[in-house]
Formats: C-alpha cells, structure tokens, sequence
C-alpha cells in the first residue's frame, strides 16, 4: 500500500476545511454562510479542475514541459558525471550533503540540463547508522545521488493529492452549501452528482493508492503489456511440441492449446497410464505438461491485473462524467444567482 499517499499537505487542509464548516452553525448568518460557502467551494473547484487542464495539456503535447528538451548527448554526459559523483562519494571524497549538492549543480549548469533535470541529495539508507555500524547492506556511502525531472509545473503526484484531496472538499462544502436540499431540480442534480463525486472520490483515493501495489503484486517479474505476447508464445510451444506427439495425443493438446479452459477437464487424458509412449514422446508430454503449467500461471496473473484494471476504469466511466456535469451545473448556478 502506498502509504505516502495519505502523508500530504492537502489531507489537513481538507480536514481543517470540513471541520471550520461544520463548526459554525448554518443557522448564523445564513447569508453570509451561503455566501462563505459557495466562494470557498468554486475555488476549490477551479484548483482540482487544473489538475485535469495540466494532465490534458501535457497529454496533447502542449505542456510548456514538453518544448524543455535538450540533446541526448548531453544527458548522457551528464549521467555518466553523476555515476563520477557517486564514485567520489564513495571513496571518501565527498562527505557533506552541502559539498555534494554544489558539484551535482555544477554538472547540471555546465551540461545545460538544468531545465529538465534535478537532483535530491538524501541519506543512503544502507549505509551504517552511527553508533551502531549496522546497515540494511554493506555500504560506506553516507550519502546516495538521485536524478528526477523538473516538472516544472508541479510533481504530477502532488497535483493528484490536491485534486482527490479539494475534490472531496469541495463536494462535502456543496453539500453545506445547499443544506442537503432536495427541494427543485436543481437542488435533486446538483446534491445527487455531489454525492455520486464524493463517494467515488473516496474510492478514488483508494484506488490510487492500493491499485498500483496491487497490479505489481500480481505482476510479478512479467509485466502485464508482455504477458499477452509471453501467452501467445507458450501456446504456439504446445502446438509446436503436439506436432510430434501421436496422433490421438496430438489431437489432445491442440485441443489444450486453443482451449485454456478445459485443460484442467482433459488434462487427465494427457497423463493416463494406459497410454504407452516411447522415451521420445514422454519426454514430449512432461514438456508439454510445464509449458500447459506455465501458461495457465500467466493467464491466472493476467485475470487477477485485468480484473484490477477494469475496477479502476469503471470508476473512471463514473466519476469523470459525473465530475464533468457537476462542473457544468455548478457554472449554470453561479450565472444563474449572478444574472437573476
């Protein structure tokens, strides 16, 4: 589980913000509640609605991340210095955090990738603790060298925390905003998608947060875009091996091959004591047996990601459309209070 996920800025300022609404009574000043409530909620809007402009922008190619690029040569030149950097740190050369960060920003000036690259200098977590000698590995490195892009725009994974985060508050403030009325049809839309958008919302932070320890789990050592291609190549391997198999078994696994789903069916008659085989053809059939092994291991891992993500996709097809006509709704409400 990804943890991190719930250690951020925007999980306190969205707790302080419920909990200032839900202290002060609706009843008190209701105008200037309404009033109070309905401009805190739009802003929050705004900011979780430029998190989707900034992923579609970047999306599209038209980020202004996109156009800080620079020549492969010199990000490889600028690598390779790091790797010196590291070297140097390991020998003894480099001992403070303050000397490492002025030569590893020197490299990026001097290289000219500063416009796309950065760098954090962080305690290595194997090297030993004071005092105690021990460490997770052997390693004399105090400090360990870690490059990142600039993002110039905001971490990606910050702006995340900040449009799931201000996007339950701002649904939970609408709903303070309208005092759970369900009295017209405006009142009916606007609570039922708030109520749709902040349910999936608290799912959503879930999901971002348990799917990708999940899908990895399940993946394994074999990710899930080459384990369609791995299938595909264990089953032309028990086609190619039934070839010379007899042909009652060879008829067997072409049946096996092309029919996942009955192996565990016919899977017997492949292993039947009555049928009498040359060393040859035994051979076949053991390698036959772990290759029908190996696939159905593939397919299992294949089931358990896909099951994975198509909940997250089925989420999509409800949160984003019910986002997107809350977002209009909420555009018509304000004109509506401004103009009339």
């Amino acid at each position: 589980m990804n943890t991190s996920f719930f250690k951020s800025w925007y999980l306190l300022i969205t707790v302080a913000l419920i909990g200032i609404f839900i202290a002060i009574p609706s009843s008190l000043h209701s105008s200037t509640y309404t009033l109070l409530s309905g401009w805190v909620s739009f802003l929050l809007l705004i900011i979780v609605f430029l998190y989707t402009v900034r992923k579609r922008l970047y999306q599209l190619k038209l980020s202004p991340e996109t156009r800080f690029r620079v020549p492969l040569k010199k990000l490889e030149r600028a690598e390779a210095r790091f790797n010196a950097i590291r070297g140097n740190i390991r020998q003894g050369n480099l001992k403070t955090k303050r000397e490492i960060e002025q030569v590893a920003h020197r490299v990026l000036k001097e290289e000219q990738v500063q416009r796309v690259l950065r760098i954090e200098v962080v305690p290595n977590p194997s090297s030993p603790k004071k005092g105690t000698g021990k460490g997770t590995e052997k390693s004399n490195d105090p400090f360990s060298i870690q490059v990142f892009p600039t993002e110039p725009l905001g971490r990606v994974s910050v702006w995340l925390r900040a449009h799931l985060y201000l996007g339950f508050a701002f649904g939970v403030i609408v709903l303070f905003h309208g005092g759970g009325s369900f009295d017209s049809i405006t009142g009916w839309s606007l609570n039922l998608l708030t109520l749709i958008v902040v349910l999936t919302g608290i799912v959503g932070i879930f999901l971002f947060s348990l799917g990708p320890s999940w899908i990895t789990e399940k993946e394994k050592d074999l990710p899930y875009e080459k384990a369609f291609v791995y299938r595909q190549s264990l089953t032309e391997k028990i086609l190619e091996i039934g070839k010379g198999l007899p042909p009652a078994l060879e008829k067997l696994s072409r049946e096996l091959a092309n029919h996942p789903k009955q192996v565990a069916q016919k899977l017997p008659q492949l292993q039947s004591p009555s049928i009498q085989l040359d060393p040859q053809s035994q051979k076949s059939v053991q390698d036959l047996l772990v290759l029908l092994s190996q696939r159905e291991r593939v397919s299992g891992a294949l089931e358990s990601v896909w099951k994975i993500k198509f909940a997250i996709n089925f989420w999509r097809w409800i949160h984003i459309p019910a986002s997107v006509l809350l977002m209009g709704l909420v555009f018509i409400h304000i004109y509506s209070v401004w103009r009339f």
